[in-house]
């Protein structure tokens, strides 16, 4: 399947998002972009006939490959389907939603779980997204421990009462452990392969690391193929989204 992007650019700035997390399934609605990240929903859909997928997380092996523009892009078209959508952000150390929402990183997901606000005022609601976004919130001293505490998972399992699919940005796999601890707490994760920022060998560590966890990656997510080989499509570059990865990362 595949998916296109647009090239970053400072001119085309728009009411949804920073213009560095295009959302283009928004500005761009009836575009080959949009139609693209709605074929990878479709095939979402079909990996969880069995197993129903309603807490899903994104990973890559390092920062800088696009995990969160893609997890927005994502959540836009599955709103589409007037489904509840939740954008949740367990990249405690280098959040990065607050600022996708052009919003402050202010009373989030930390502060609900540390008691200093309730969980209805940390939710971010705007009438410029379709779906809804739990930022990180306050910064905390150890991140891993609190994503592996019994009260994140009662939150998790609270927010799947709430909405009908939650999409959750985490932290690169070969970066720290993180990604790890939350895995349990979801029910699938989606890989983001960039051909311009990575590197094969540490994909295929990352993809091992997390078939060695016992992580259920249903997908990759593979992004910035070089445009001059599809001419067609402009100034796009060329995205893939492969369902089961299985052998292919051997």
């Amino acid at each position: 399947m595949k998916l296109f992007r647009v090239k970053k650019n400072k001119k085309s700035a728009s009411k949804y998002v920073n213009p560095l997390y295009r959302i283009i399934s928004l500005e761009e609605p009836n575009s080959v972009v949009a139609e693209s990240y709605r074929r990878a929903k479709v095939s979402l859909e079909y990996a969880s006939v069995d197993h129903k997928i309603q807490v899903l997380m994104a990973s890559s092996a390092v920062s800088g490959e696009g995990k969160t523009t893609n997890l927005l892009n994502l959540a836009a078209v599955i709103a589409e389907d007037k489904k509840k959508v939740l954008v949740l952000d367990l990249d405690l150390r280098k959040p990065k939603t607050h600022r996708a929402a052009r919003s402050e990183n202010k009373e989030g997901v930390t502060d609900v779980l540390a008691g200093k606000c309730e969980l209805e005022a940390a939710i971010k609601h705007s009438e410029n997204l379709p779906f809804d976004i739990l930022n990180r919130g306050s910064k905390v001293p150890n991140p891993n421990s609190l994503l592996g505490s019994k009260e994140l998972a009662d939150l998790i399992e609270k927010l799947r009462g709430m909405y009908d699919m939650i999409l959750v940005d985490c932290p690169p796999v070969l970066a720290v452990s993180d990604c790890m601890v939350v895995a349990p707490l979801t029910d699938a994760c989606v890989y983001i392969v960039s051909q311009n920022a990575s590197d094969k060998n540490a994909s295929i560590e990352a993809v091992k690391t997390l078939k060695d966890n016992n992580v259920n990656v249903i997908g990759c997510l593979f992004v910035g193929i070089d445009s001059k080989k599809y001419g067609k499509y402009g100034s796009y570059n060329h995205y893939y989204y492969s369902g089961y990865y299985n052998e292919q990362s051997k």
